[in-house]
């Protein structure tokens, strides 16, 4: 054994040293005979690389969907084929490689290919399906056909080409190609065709054999390389290279890749999943392969880049790339870019000296799935040949210079390196038979693999005969025909005489254009045109050289002057034309009798022309003249003896050495060829001359007419007088209509003209007015007529259009393709990277869901992705941060899942293929759309939430193998949760805490963002905030191994980057984060969601809430410090498992000041401990947590679901503001002695702005528009305190300032906005007194700011003078007062109340004042209008100067109730306050007052009089007005009634008596009218009262007991009175007694008489208000709440006890935490209709009663009950076992069901799903999976889809069991 080895041994050393020294290598190379050029190895293949595929990603295909191609050879010497004996190769190879035997599978490996070089010789359609046959045969399922390797034998019907602007004919491609095909190598017949290569895919697929096409690039392109530089003018080779382009030439890649793109897409076309792109052996011709010289140069970073856009082309067409090997990584460099590891490696070498390929092993390592297309096996044409005994010794692992142990497959490969007559095997059928039986033998040795059905569906084109079709005549001058080929193949037209028949581009145009006439035409078609008589042939020539010809002779007297050609007959718009031979009549023509505007006669001339012929000189290389040609050929080339110019011959003679001839022939004969020049070198010049030849041509006229409008004119030309009859156009159209489809004809309408439509035959369709053409339903046929009328009426054209109604064939129209995506990963499924939706499956108006036809998983590398969602992407928009175009690509970092736009679903409908987008509407896909379906990795890293990523990486506690990641370039996400409670999961952030929470990914400079993260919230847990912190990391792993991360430094700067206050989650309730990964955005945020170095981290922590449900818990904080017991400022959930409750011991231990057995194991497992340190508690506010506070203990609930902290705080401060003034608070009253503060801030305004005076320590908070709640400012202090030890620490403190809107607040008109119209308007400029909540020493509605106002409130007014001016504001409450100064002349004002719901007060008030008979002519502040009874609700005001000519002056308005819960004010005694306007109360009626106290009787007798006279007609008083001499009965009269119907005006020594049993305080709004002025008031004394309507206190808080109060008017001017207000007693104004009467009378100055004579009695006056509103004296009872049920799945029905004394009920539900109402009942139960299912609901209930003088209210359950509504559970009917395997299931329909879902239990098993059905209409389910012998159980639930959600209903838990 081992003599043998040292003899092979010895056999390896010999071949290398005999390398060195022969011209010709033995690596079975290309050989060039040229000169003495030596000829060096050709190396392999090459791979391509994704430049999208991250470096820390394994993005290869799945097997399942990979095919793989291979190219190239290596070849060993003739000489050395006997040297290694079979045995040897045993001996050598097979101790150290494990054999697979014979039928077995092997794990990953799916590819067994025979490729067979038809590139560089030409194989026939028979040989090549001889090959599939033997390769079939073999069990060999894939057949690489190397259709370009040097040469390109297949050319596609169109070749035609546009790169970047420029566009190449499909003539002038293939003709370029064929060119450099017959230069390589000439055959017969030197390409396939397309109908060729249909019958090749076609066997194929009947043999369970698929097609793998391989164009070779950049190298092996001699026939493209030459197509690229003659076509483009520029140079695209590589060096001094024949074959290989010049991959940093854009030229050069550009052509190529549009080349390859035809071919991509084509065989695409075609079924094929796999395309080899060869890419090996870089310039192979010109020495050894050129990588290392890329390398020298950094243009290997070009090539790579040049490998990763084919690929995505091929991965774009849903093929997978395949290239040869030695290009790959070459020597092991991966710094030039990342390949594409998504190229299967077709691995042949593993180089030789001089020439370092990166290992197989290796290659395999970095990710790449390896064929193994061994260099040793190869079979050579003329060449070294693989024996039959040694294919039985192929080892699929074992390749060449090593081991791969799972490779994907392996291929044997037939190279044509010479061409046939090299071999004994001298043709392509002979190769075919001898390739058979070693086929046979190698695949022997193969594992078993799967038939292939790629071609099934490939049909073959029907074969037409290429021949010139041609209509009309050319017999005749003037004649015009279009030819055309059979086959529509693109031709070069040619004529042989010009003089006869011209040829012209063949467009659109009818006529011929005599500009555009030319004696050689390019297309598929051409127009002739005779002009002049003889004989001419035009030739159609293909690019390939073959020739088609047609003859004609034109006649004599084509252009006689007989009538006929002299008449002219066309019609509109049509041309034609007449040809005068012989003469250029172009300037002799008489147009006297011609009309321009009929027809259009154009005249052009040519004057005769000579024939000549001339020579020019060249200089061409004497190979070129040559080519391959063995003998004496003629040229196209010409030599110069003497004057004579005669034919160049030329041939090569290959004997040895390769030889050159040319030289000349005098007769024109290879016999007789003199000799030029002769050269070894292919390069040598000779000069020779081209020919150029210019025919004769006669002189000649040509005439074209042209129809414009019917009519006769008439025209002459020469001798000749022309005739020109124009008639209307004609035009009959032959359409197809399907059904239900519409058309808008296109018509052409001359200048004010007209069209008209009408269907003359036929009901298939309808035609309206403007054109359009309406198909119906039915099959049908039908005539539609347009005729078209000149403006004067002449007909000027009809068009008739033949329908033919039909449905479109659906099966005809192209699949709608859906690409699969992950970021820049492209997807397989079942061998597809698209999923292609056929147009029967989504047809119709509504279309079909894409989740309904996609799959929801897919598998990438072994790990399962998910659905995720679907983008429009728009190719032809450029995105301005990366410069690229909106199109997923491979490309690196390529990420545009968030560019375009979403959809849902398609549908193929009225002829297009549409989506329906995230914006509700249809959209037409065209072809700059790109669809795509989006899949992202799920990553389980928290049990709290589900965690997807678009991206993905390997886990950091070296759990992750197998994956690639470049250790030297590693960062890392990390994930955390934070409950509310501040329990954080994982319990740290160092390493040991966090590493198995992270994932690591690949680093690419300068910066990567994290791309796109979704965070789902789970049934236990939803998201509320997001934080994204820095730092750095440490850790060590392997390439392909695992990585554990050993250290983490974080940066502490914690940034929130989503918040759900903020931001806004999807339609599926999830939280996506997003950078670019490419080029991310690295501002604010994003700085923190981008990596800019190597090693960087970044720590997402995840805030969540624990969702409630029946089992959780709930902790509380409750703020004592006013007392209260539920004034909750903070509460959160626990989620537990059922059962679970907090410790019975629960408890706060005053001793040592903390909770004890104070934890509880949440739902996930992890023990949450409830806190009393607020500082630990994130969420609850800073002024609360830095605040100084006590906790005072804590208690459990009974049921163990719920505990309660309480705490008092002593920096919450709260203040009470009646008026839209500025409030300043002191340091003082926040009890801030020391003021010393280093940083404060001051937040949370939200009506108003915060002022800080840092001199005098004062905050002053001014409102800047209506305040619609209460505000809550925090002010935050920061300090340095030096300690006793001399450190220092930094202290915090917060103060919680509350302002709190009155019961009644007043703002300035300038809080109003206006049109424009109103000017002068202020917001007022002084403070208002600073009142502490609790603390106020005014009742509300009282200020000293005001106290002194003599005029105008704050002295401003809102003045108009114009009719529709306007101003406007918004508030909250229940009631508004809208005050004017008033004169005389003031106008009147439209005042208009709304809410959301609509108008709810709409008024006219005149704000005249008229009281002149006590001179009240003027009134300041006068409240002109006053609601205070609507529903406590948000409202937009609209006051509208509503007169001419008169002038309207607003000053202010005063909001009612803005709080809906008074309670806050409860320590003021303002709770629950009531407000009534004076002037609505009743005050009886008096005939006359004037006789009451005359006769001598005492007070009070005459109180009893008045009394019965006030009472006699059963009025019930509640207030009585007194006058004395200072005015008269009717002008207090005049007062009452001519001022502005909501105050009292009470004159001078008037008073005012009201009657109260109440122990609270009574308010009266008072104020001057006129002017200031005073009053008295019973047991209050004198109050000084400015024109500023304010509250004042008439009667204190004392003991409950009847008290009357009397106010008089002590001053000058009149005194207003306007509202009462008394707190929580709403029954304390009682109705005048005869002691109330008396009181009253005594206060007006009546005594007791001291004589019987009698005392003048004061005149006493009572008037009835225009309006009555009552004083409730009734109380009703609170309704007692009973449930809430379910009503069905929309609508939810209540019950509540019965009221007694009730006429009736309101029922509310509450809407964004208001209480609306819904409506009334005399019931006591209430349906609510038309709800949304599985929505909660809130209730409450007011009882009424009805009285004569109003409506009583009761209170109401301020708590409400809540209900659902929902689905019925379905009611089961029948379930029977119809058979072993069947049963059915029916059931009852659910109203409101969007579908159901079906359970089944086997035996006494758990319910599991079998079948979910999506139509509400369908009650029964036939389950056919059925086994002997078990039982089953069946139940069924509804669901309602209700958004993107489904809401289910419950169920039978019992079911109906079958048997």
């Amino acid at each position: 054994m081992k003599s043998k080895v040292k003899q092979i041994l010895s056999v390896i050393m010999t071949i290398c040293m005999l390398s060195t020294m022969i011209p010709l290598t033995a690596y079975g190379a290309d050989v060039d005979f040229d000169d003495d050029a030596t000829v060096t190895a050709e190396a392999s293949e090459d791979t391509e690389t994704d430049a999208d595929i991250e470096v820390d990603e394994d993005t290869s295909t799945d097997d399942a969907d990979v095919t793989v191609e291979e190219d190239e050879e290596e070849q060993t010497a003739e000489s050395e084929e006997d040297e290694f004996t079979s045995d040897d190769a045993e001996e050598v190879f097979s101790d150290d490689e494990s054999v697979v035997d014979v039928g077995d599978t092997l794990d990953g490996y799916n590819y067994s290919i025979v490729m067979v070089d038809c590139g560089r010789n030409y194989y026939s359609v028979e040989s090549l399906e001889s090959i599939i046959n033997s390769a079939s045969e073999a069990g060999m399922h894939y057949v690489m056909l190397a259709l370009g390797n040097d040469g390109l034998r297949f050319l596609l019907k169109d070749m035609s080409l546009t790169v970047g602007s420029q566009k190449y004919s499909s003539y002038a491609v293939t003709k370029a190609i064929h060119e450099g095909n017959e230069k390589y190598r000439n055959f017969d017949v030197d390409e396939l065709t397309e109908r060729d290569m249909e019958t090749i895919l076609s066997y194929a697929g009947s043999k369970g054999v698929e097609i793998i096409p391989l164009i070779n690039t950049p190298g092996h392109m001699d026939s493209i390389l030459n197509a690229a530089t003659s076509l483009t003018g520029v140079n695209c080779a590589y060096s001094s290279s024949a074959r290989t382009i010049d991959v940093t030439n854009s030229t050069a890649t550009a052509f190529t890749q549009a080349l390859l793109q035809k071919y991509i897409s084509w065989f695409a076309s075609k079924g094929c999943t796999m395309f080899n792109m060869g890419a090996d052996e870089y310039a192979n011709d010109t020495g050894n392969p050129r990588f290392s010289e890329l390398i020298s140069s950094g243009a290997y970073s070009s090539y790579i880049t040049y490998l990763n856009t084919v690929a995505g082309m091929i991965e774009n067409a849903g093929m997978t790339p395949m290239a040869f090997n030695d290009g790959i990584y070459y020597n092991k460099q991966t710094g030039y870019g990342t390949i594409d590891k998504n190229i299967l490696v077709c691995y042949w070498s593993s180089g030789w000296g001089g020439y370092d390929v990166a290992p197989a092993s290796w290659l395999s390592e970095q990710g790449f799935k390896m064929i193994n297309t061994h260099g040793d096996w190869y079979w050579i044409v003329g060449g070294s040949k693989v024996t039959a005994d040694k294919a039985k010794q192929f080892n699929v692992k074992s390749f060449q210079g090593s081991t791969v142990a799972n490779p994907s497959g392996a291929m044997f490969c037939i190279w044509s390196d010479y061409e046939f007559s090299r071999d004994s095997n001298n043709s392509d059928a002979a190769v075919a038979n001898a390739v058979s039986g070693i086929i046979s033998n190698f695949g022997s040795t193969l594992p078993d693999t799967s038939t292939r059905e790629a071609h099934k569906n490939v049909s073959v084109s029907d074969e037409v005969k290429p021949e010139i079709a041609f209509n009309g005549t050319l017999e005749n001058a003037g004649d015009t025909s279009v030819l055309s080929m059979t086959d529509n193949t693109e031709v070069c037209w040619t004529t042989n005489n010009k003089n006869v028949i011209m040829l012209e581009q063949n467009t659109e145009e009818s006529a011929i254009s005599t500009d555009a006439l030319s004696d050689s035409v390019i297309g598929t078609s051409v127009k002739v045109m005779v002009v002049g008589p003889g004989n001419a042939t035009i030739t159609a020539e293909t690019a390939t050289g073959i020739q088609h010809t047609q003859e004609f002779t034109v006649n004599d007297g084509g252009n006689s002057e007989d009538t006929e050609n002299n008449e002219i007959k066309l019609e509109v718009g049509k041309k034609t034309t007449r040809i005068q031979a012989g003469v250029n009549n172009a300037g002799k023509v008489d147009g006297t009798k011609y009309d321009s505007g009929i027809a259009k006669v154009t005249v052009a001339g040519t004057d005769e022309i000579e024939g000549k012929t001339d020579y020019s000189s060249t200089s061409v290389a004497i190979g070129t003249l040559a080519g391959s040609n063995t003998s004496w050929t003629k040229t196209d080339y010409f030599y110069q003896s003497g004057n004579n110019y005669y034919p160049v011959y030329a041939y090569k003679n290959s004997r040895g050495r390769n030889y050159y001839y040319c030289g000349y022939s005098a007769t024109d004969s290879s016999e007789d060829v003199t000799m030029i020049e002769r050269s070894r070198s292919s390069t040598t010049s000779v000069t020779v001359y081209k020919q150029s030849t210019t025919y004769p041509t006669p002189a000649s006229t040509t005439i074209t007419f042209e129809g414009l409008i019917p009519g006769t004119t008439y025209y002459t030309v020469g001798d000749t007088e022309y005739t020109i009859i124009v008639s209307p156009k004609e035009v009959t159209e032959n359409k197809n209509l399907y059904f239900n489809r519409s058309e808008q004809l296109s018509i052409d309408v001359p200048e004010d003209g007209s069209v008209g439509y009408a269907v003359t035959s036929g009901n298939a369709v309808n035609v309206s007015e403007d054109g359009t053409v309406t198909a119906g339903s039915i099959k049908g046929t039908a005539t539609v007529v347009a005729t078209v009328k000149t403006a004067g009426g002449v007909t000027y054209a009809v068009y008739t259009y033949e329908y033919n109604v039909t449905a479109e064939d659906l099966s005809q129209v192209t699949p709608l393709e859906i690409e699969y995506w992950i970021t820049n990963a492209s997807l397989s499924y079942n061998n597809a990277n698209t999923y292609s939706v056929d147009a029967q499956t989504a047809y119709g108006e509504t279309g079909i869901g894409v989740k309904e036809v996609i799959p929801e998983e897919l598998i990438k590398d072994g790990r399962t992705v998910y659905y995720w969602r679907c983008r429009l992407l728009d190719k032809t928009l450029v995105n301005d941060s990366t410069s690229k175009t909106e199109q997923q690509t491979r490309d690196a970092g390529d990420d545009e899942t968030t560019n375009g736009i979403g959809y849902t679903k398609v549908r193929y409908f009225n002829g297009s293929w549409q989506v329906y987008t995230d914006n509700n509407e249809w959209v037409s896909v065209e072809n700059r759309n790109q669809l795509v379906a989006y899949y992202r990795e799920y990553i389980k890293v928290t049990d709290e939430v589900e965690s997807y990523a678009a991206d993905w990486g390997k886990k950091g506690d070296g759990s992750t193998s197998g994956d690639y990641l470049d250790t030297s370039s590693v960062n890392t996400i990390s994930y955390q949760v934070v409950y509310e409670d501040g329990t954080i999961n994982p319990n740290g952030t160092d390493a040991n805490a966090l590493k198995s929470k992270t994932l690591c990914y690949g680093y690419w400079s300068p910066a990567r963002g994290i791309g796109t993260i979704m965070l789902d919230e789970t049934a236990d847990y939803e998201i509320y905030k997001v934080s994204a912190e820095t730092g750095e990391m440490s850790g060590s792993g392997e390439t392909w191994g695992s990585y554990t991360v050993s250290s983490f430094d974080w940066d502490n700067n914690e940034m929130t980057v989503w918040d759900e206050n903020t931001d806004q989650k999807t339609a599926d309730g999830e939280v996506i984060i997003h950078n670019n990964a490419k080029v991310p955005t690295t501002t604010g945020v994003y700085n923190n969601l981008m990596w800019d170095e190597n090693y960087e981290s970044i720590l997402i922590r995840v805030y969540v809430r624990a969702k409630v449900t029946k089992d959780s818990l709930r902790v509380h904080y409750i703020d004592q410090t006013d007392g209260s017991t539920n004034n909750e400022f903070y509460a959160y959930s626990i989620g537990v498992k059922s059962g679970i409750l907090f410790d019975e011991n629960f408890a706060w231990d005053e001793a040592n000041k903390k909770l004890i057995n104070n934890t509880v194991q949440n739902i996930t497992g992890l023990t949450q401990t409830v806190q009393s340190d607020l500082a630990q508690m994130t969420e609850i506010g800073a002024h609360y947590r830095y605040s100084t506070y006590e906790c005072t203990g804590a208690s459990r609930s009974g049921d163990g679901k719920d505990v309660y902290i309480y705490y008092k705080f002593d920096n919450s401060h709260s203040f009470v503001v009646d008026y839209g003034l500025p409030l300043e608070i002191s340091a003082e009253v926040l009890g801030l002695k020391d003021t010393t503060w280093d940083t404060y801030k001051i937040s949370g305004a939200k009506y108003g702005k915060i002022e800080p005076d840092t001199n005098n320590h004062v905050l002053t908070y001014t409102p800047t528009e209506i305040m619609q709640g209460a505000e809550k400012l925090t002010l935050e202090l920061e300090g340095t305190v030096t300690k006793e030890d001399g450190t220092t620490e930094t202290t915090h403190a917060a103060h919680i300032i509350n302002i709190y809107p009155a019961s009644t607040v007043y703002y300035e008109e300038g809080f109003a906005e206006t049109n424009g119209g109103f000017s002068g308007a202020s917001k007022g400029i002084s403070s208002q007194n600073t009142a502490i909540l609790g603390e106020d020493t005014n009742n509300y509605g009282y200020d000293g700011a005001y106290a002194s106002a003599t005029t105008a409130s704050n002295n401003t007014e809102a003045s108009s003078k114009a009719k529709g001016d306007n101003a406007t504001f918004t508030f909250t409450g229940t009631g508004v007062d809208i005050y004017a100064n008033t004169t005389m002349e003031t106008g009147s004002l439209t005042i208009k109340i709304a809410d959301a719901s609509g108008i709810k007060q709409l008024a006219i008030v005149d704000t005249k004042m008229s009281g002149d008979q006590a001179k009240a002519t003027t009134g300041c502040n006068v409240p002109v209008f006053s609601v205070t009874d609507l529903d406590h609700s948000t409202y937009t005001v609209t006051i509208t100067h509503s007169m001419n000519n008169k002038p309207v002056k607003l000053d202010g308005f005063k909001v009612y109730n803005t709080l809906s819960d008074s309670s806050v004010y409860k320590n003021d005694d303002e709770d629950s306050p009531s407000f009534l306007e004076v002037r609505d109360l009743q005050f009886g009626t008096v005939v006359d007052a004037s006789k009451y106290g005359t006769d001598g009787r005492k007070v009070y007798a005459v109180g009893e009089q008045v009394y019965k006279d006030l009472t006699k007609d059963g009025t019930v008083a509640s207030a009585m007005i007194t006058v004395n001499d200072q005015i008269s009965t009717a002008d207090q009269k005049a007062l009452y009634e001519n001022g502005p119907k909501n105050e009292v005006y009470l004159a001078k020594n008037a008073s005012l008596t009201l009657s109260f049993e109440t122990a609270r305080e009574v308010q009266l709004g008072l104020k001057g009218v006129n002017g200031n002025t005073t009053c008295s008031i019973t047991k209050i004394g004198t109050k000084e009262v400015s024109t500023t309507d304010m509250f004042y206190t008439v009667k204190e808080k004392s003991e409950a007991e009847q008290q009357t109060i009397t106010i008089q008017n002590t001053g000058n001017n009149i005194l207003s009175v306007t509202k009462l207000k008394v707190c929580d007693d709403p029954n304390a104004l009682q109705p005048l007694s005869v002691d109330s009467v008396v009181s009253a009378l005594y206060a007006a100055g009546l005594k007791d008489p001291e004589q019987p004579t009698a005392t003048p009695t004061p005149t006493v006056t009572a008037t009835a208000a225009p309006t009555q509103k009552p004083v409730q004296q009734i109380k009703l009872a609170t309704p007692k709440l009973g449930k809430v049920v379910s009503a069905g799945y929309n609508a939810l029905k209540l019950n509540w006890s019965k009221v007694n004394g009730a006429d009736g009920y309101r029922v509310y539900v509450k809407v964004n935490g208001q209480w609306k109402a819904l409506g009334n009942t005399k019931s006591t139960t209430y349906v609510h209709k038309k709800l949304e299912t599985g929505k909660s609901y809130t209730y409450t209930v007011k009882a009424y009663k009805n009285t004569k003088s109003g409506t009583v209210w009761s209170s109401y359950d301020k708590k409400g009950i809540t209900g659902k509504a929902a689905l019925s559970a379905p009611s089961l009917r029948k379930a029977k076992r119809t058979s072993a395997k069947k049963a059915t299931l029916s059931w009852k329909k659910v109203n409101g069901a969007s579908g159901y879902v079906v359970y089944r239990k086997t035996n006494n098993g758990r319910w599991q799903i079998v079948k979910k059905i999506t139509k509400g209409n369908i009650t029964s389910f036939t389950d056919k999976k059925l086994s002997k012998g078990k039982k089953y159980t069946y139940t069924v639930r509804a669901y309602r889809t209700v958004g993107k959600k489904n809401i289910y209903s419950g169920y039978n838990k019992k079911g109906l069991k079958v048997k």
